[in-house]
């Protein structure tokens, strides 16, 4: 599944074999949005899924930084 538009957000959802593996990795998107200083919403639910929703909060719309964020998040998740 890619990232879908949607409010004006980009959203994408991922099931993991376990929520400890969610949780790892959402240590490592930390680390990285840290360093972007740009920081995702984010929802686990069902003890193994994750959706995350990025949007640029100064402008209220998708920019260029939360294209950069879905990849780096993708690179985890996937």
């Amino acid at each position: 599944m890619s990232w879908v538009e949607k409010n004006d957000k980009l959203v994408k959802t991922f099931e993991m074999e376990s929520f400890s593996d969610i949780i790892n990795r959402l240590n490592a998107v930390a680390e990285v949005a840290n360093e972007m200083n740009h920081h995702p919403d984010f929802e686990v639910f069902g003890y193994k899924q994750i959706k995350f929703s990025l949007s640029t909060h100064d402008s209220n719309s998708i920019t260029d930084k939360d294209h950069q964020l879905a990849k780096e998040i993708d690179a985890v998740f996937e």
